[in-house]
């Protein structure tokens, strides 16, 4: 395969300087960037052999959406994907191609790629400041900054059929005004009043937003190599949607208040927050067609042309789903259930809005020279997501019931002004976080330092857990059908018709628990560090966290559900077994609720030497020891084992959560990090044409080494909800298993590049409850069911190198000259293939169950030269507040190089809560105090 390419151009200005003498001051930078970098990916699609082979649904799919047809290099033949470990369904349809037939064609293809220098993009990024002396006692300043990127197409989502290529863009405005008012030497008062407007989008071809995406399962993945159909997104079942993206407008007021009196130094405020969300989200809008739960039942499908699921977005005009008789399959139609035809799709635009505050008080109290204590509370009200047309909002509500599946049997869909509480959910009062910390002197000379505190923290319930209420009736609908249906190329699936009327078919819900309390963490935390000697400290610290309520989904009605927990029949007159749901009006109702939790313990020793012996020489090194555990990982589970590619949406049994307490999805239970920087001594300091020449080198390096993290083998062999991503069980070995780590590979897989073979485990036991036909979806499960994330993979390590030179051209002007590598010595670390690790691609009859690895490098060798022309004119102590007006310049390797001390020296990932928020990427100087910006990208 050939080598990607990479270039950075990164090049700016600053300026700033005094208006008005010691009174009025101005600051502006301007910085581009341009990144073009490409890489090199590989997947699997259709051969014509394969294709011919298929039914006319299956080949009209792909005439209609899959031209031009990609080019591959090579094809995989039957017996290459049998020899990739999949075993084929006993006389089913691929089962019976013969041997020789080619099956998926291995097809490369280019796509945009972050090198390690940014997504390619071309971007722009300004701040302007002005100071103003209004009085010696107050001052006041006013930022502005401005953000616009455009990463190329293809850089969030890239395919082999490039006309389903999606790109990105971001344009981001933000203004602050800030007041200082100094009453006294003792009391400060300072406000802030701030504005941000981040707007994101997915720039695609518009041509192509109402065709359905294939695919062959979810995350399909043979011999290592992904398998993509034509479609958007085609790799996740349930994520991207289009159109996606607008502006998240945020206005921000705090006030706070520091007051010293003798020993103490007091601190108050208060915060008020508004939050303007105007997003447009095509969930569904291309439509679901999966074809298969695993590899063996997909590769019939394909051939049989039938889908295991389709979901679809339409207008139900105001309308709820006909309930479903599930002893006959029929609809029991009225005319409140009937949309008329042609169908439309939904309005994607929901403007929802979130009213905040807060006030806290805090004390830093030195009770004596040696011993500080810090203690202070916290309030914070999160207020409750809220359309500015609240029509738009509809939520499932509980109806009566003496159990929680009676109340969901009971509940309906109401919009919010017609709702039982009147609001999408209940507020939730009584967030009190206190905080308390102590620093301590032991030995009175600051070279031995005590420091510990505790507190308590909360998190609002944001982003997709809340925005995907969007999704409900009667204002939209997600069409689900779950039971065998053929593969369409209408994206309106079975209500595509022309004209007259149709039944609405049971939909799925996105219900936010109406009773969802406030995630919250509590942290601890206890460190020793000790001067050694000059320029050398070292230090123990132990870090705790217990994270309560945290966010969750629940795929509470399952097909079964009603004959499990309510009663209803499960045979029919003629003896065959029937499943009813909780409540047969809907069909998943993947329920937002808090019932995560979540446990970390971590041991931190660290080492910090500065200039050792004078000879330039920095070492930072950390060795963590930590375990974490919990019941659910993210909220959409969409880390690791999860329901991106294998295993649940949310828990095994929503019902009871407990039962997947175990190893976090990021659970690294040793790290270590070393960071040397060596900076040349000679010609320190010297303008000399031999000291320009010679001196300034600076060498910086990040060795970073790991143990591997947890994962999870599933078996959706008899589950009946697999297709729907819930009720699948865990694997449940034969024999008893010696060894659940496994760290290096044992033989290579010779079905894919850089694929191998870690272990073989023993033969699966079929579950399945006799009672209910032999599913498998509900308990009691079998006592040798491996346990969430009972398996370990193997660990990493990596290597980072930086070269650089310095070069004064005269004062205010300086060259830069850097080399940069990533993963210097391109070394290849294994990575499990999790979408593998189904029982369902394997079977029963003694067939053992393959763990593979694949091998994955990045490395990356940069240059640059970065010049630095500095033209600030010298400015008055009081010229700036003492807050930083400014992030100070730093190449990019400097400030990668920092954080990743920072990182190393904290904590590994602990998990504030389920919520998966994605942080702005902009530089910190954008906002005041950042706002977690809402990155809508899941559909469940």
């Amino acid at each position: 395969m050939p080598k990607g390419g990479y270039t950075r151009n990164q090049f700016g200005y600053d300026v700033g300087g005094p208006i008005l003498k010691d009174r009025l001051f101005f600051f502006q930078s301007t910085e581009w960037v341009r990144v073009r970098s490409a890489g090199n990916q590989i997947s699997l699609v259709p051969t014509p052999q394969y294709l011919a082979a298929s039914n006319s649904a299956t080949q009209a799919f792909f005439t209609q959406y899959g031209s031009p047809a990609p080019t591959f290099t090579q094809t995989l033949s039957k017996d290459d994907v049998v020899a990739s470990g999949v075993t084929p369904t006993p006389g089913g349809p691929f089962d019976l191609l013969p041997g020789n037939t080619p099956v998926l064609g291995i097809a490369p293809f280019t796509s945009p790629t972050n090198a390690g220098g940014g997504d390619p993009q071309n971007t722009y990024y300004l701040i302007g400041r002005v100071d103003f002396n209004l009085t010696p006692r107050t001052q006041m300043y006013g930022r502005y900054v401005f953000y616009n990127e455009l990463d190329e197409n293809g850089s969030m989502f890239s395919t082999p059929y490039s006309q389903y290529n999606v790109g990105a863009s971001e344009r981001d405005n933000a203004a602050l005004f800030g007041l200082t008012h100094e009453f006294s030497g003792s009391l400060v008062s300072s406000t802030k009043l701030s504005f941000t407007r981040h707007t994101l989008s997915q720039p695609f071809d518009t041509s192509q937003q109402n065709t359905p995406t294939l695919f062959l399962y979810n995350n399909a993945t043979i011999g290592g190599n992904l398998v993509q159909f034509p479609g958007f997104y085609s790799q996740f079942e349930g994520t991207g949607g289009l159109p996606s993206g607008g502006p998240q407008n945020t206005v921000q007021i705090s006030q706070d208040i520091d007051w010293t009196k003798g020993q103490h130094s007091f601190k108050a405020g208060t915060q008020l927050l508004y939050i303007q969300n105007n997003i447009t989200y095509g969930a569904y809008a291309q439509a679901v067609e999966g074809i298969g739960t695993s590899a063996p039942t997909g590769l019939d499908n394909f051939l049989n042309g039938t889908l295991s699921i389709f979901e679809g977005a339409v207008d139900p005009q105001g309308a709820l789903p006909c309930v479903r008789d599930y002893a006959t399959g029929n609809l029991v139609q009225t005319p409140q259930c009937q949309i008329t035809l042609p169908a439309s799709q939904p309005n994607f635009a929901r403007s929802d809005r979130f009213k905040d505050w807060a006030v806290y008080a805090q004390d830093a109290w030195k009770l004596t020279p040696r011993f500080t204590l810090n203690y202070g509370v916290r309030y914070e009200y999160y207020g409750i997501q809220h359309n500015n047309k609240q029509d738009l909002d509809a939520n499932f509500y509980y109806g009566p019931g003496a159990s929680l599946q009676a109340q969901i049997r009971n509940g309906q869909v109401f919009t919010v002004p017609n709702s039982p509480i009147g609001k999408l959910w209940n507020p939730q009062y009584g967030t009190v976080g206190p905080r308390v910390g102590f620093a301590y002197d032991i030995n009175g000379d600051g070279k031995t330092s005590l420091r510990g505190g505790y507190g308590i923290a909360y998190e609002r319930n944001f982003g997709n857990v809340t925005f995907n209420v969007i999704q409900n009736p009667p204002n939209y609908a997600v069409v689900q059908i779950t039971t065998p249906s053929p593969i369409t190329t209408n994206n309106a699936g079975p209500i595509g018709g022309s004209s007259g009327t149709v039944p609405l078919p049971p939909t799925s819900l996105r219900n936010v628990d109406e009773n969802i309390r406030t995630a919250a963490t509590q942290f601890y935390s206890l460190t020793v560090e000790r001067q050694v000697a000059n320029n050398m400290v070292a230090s123990i610290a132990y870090v705790g966290s217990r994270g309560t309520h945290l966010y969750d989904v629940k795929g509470y009605n399952m097909l079964g559900a009603g004959n499990v927990y309510l009663g209803d029949p499960v045979l029919d007159a003629s003896g065959n077994f029937i499943y009813s749901r909780l409540n047969n009006q809907y069909g998943s109702i993947n329920n937002r609720g808090s019932e995560g939790d979540s446990y970390y313990n971590g041991l931190n020793l660290g080492f910090q030497m500065t200039d050792l012996e004078r000879t330039g020489l920095i070492i930072t090194a950390n060795y963590t020891v930590a375990h974490s555990t919990d019941n659910l990982s993210s909220t959409f589970s969409e880390s690791n084992s999860s329901v991106n590619g294998i295993g649940n949406l949310g828990y095994l049994d929503p019902f009871n959560p407990g039962l997947d307490h175990g190893a976090s999805d990021f659970d690294i239970r040793q790290r270590f990090v070393l960071a040397p920087i060596y900076r040349t001594q000679w010609f320190k300091n010297s303008h000399s044409f031999a000291g320009r020449l010679l001196g300034g080198y600076e060498v910086t390096g990040i060795y970073t080494v790991r143990t591997g993290t947890p994962f999870s083998v599933s078996d959706s062999s008899n589950s009946l909800n697999r297709s729907a991503g819930v009720g699948i069980p865990r694997y449940t070995p034969g024999t008893t298993i010696s060894n659940y780590s496994f760290t290096k590979a044992i033989d290579k897989n010779g079905s894919g590049a850089n694929l191998y073979d870690l272990v073989s485990l023993p033969a699966a036991v079929s579950y399945g409850n006799p009672g209910l036909g032999g599913i498998s979806d509900f308990g009691p499960y079998p006592s040798a069911m491996t346990h969430r994330n009972a398996f370990s993979g193997p660990g990493a390590w990596n290597f980072d190198l930086a070269a650089s030179k310095s070069l004064l051209i005269r004062e205010g002007i300086e060259v830069e000259l850097r080399a940069e590598g990533f993963d210097i010595f391109n070394h290849h670390n294994l990575y499990i293939t999790e979408s593998n690790n189904d029982v369902a691609n394997y079977g029963y009859d003694g067939a053992t169950i393959p763990i593979q690895a694949k091998k994955v490098a990045s490395m990356v060798v940069r240059t640059m030269s970065v010049v630095s022309v500095s033209l600030l004119s010298r400015l008055s102590s009081e010229a700036f507040s003492s807050e930083t007006p400014w992030p100070p310049r730093q190449s990019p390797s400097t400030a990668d190089h920092q954080a990743m001390i920072r990182t190393s020296a904290m904590p590994v990932e602990i998990r504030k809560s389920a919520l998966r928020i994605e942080r702005c990427s902009r530089p910190l100087a954008f906002f005041d105090n950042p706002v977690e910006c809402i990155l809508v990208c899941r559909m469940r």
